[in-house]
């Protein structure tokens, strides 16, 4: 139970990023050329665009760090 802690929370992080701020969070990405959004290397994960965008990658992001944290336990 403890090793689908993480992965769970990190789609509940990206889900309530979405919902807290929803299309503004944009402005937090990855912008080419433009250095001041180099802070968007750590905040791109958790950004997306609609509701299709974060439910499609909901299950794929759970399933991989879920494997993830199976597998290596030093995680």
């Amino acid at each position: 139970m403890k090793k689908i802690t993480i992965p769970v929370l990190i789609v509940l992080i990206m889900w309530a990023i979405w919902l807290i701020f929803g299309q503004a969070a944009i402005t937090f990405g990855i912008h080419p050329r433009d250095f001041s959004s180099i802070r968007g290397i750590l905040f791109a994960p958790f950004i997306h665009a609609n509701s299709a965008h974060i439910m499609s990658n909901t299950l794929p992001i759970l399933i991989l760090s879920g494997v993830l944290s199976v597998f290596y336990n030093k995680i």
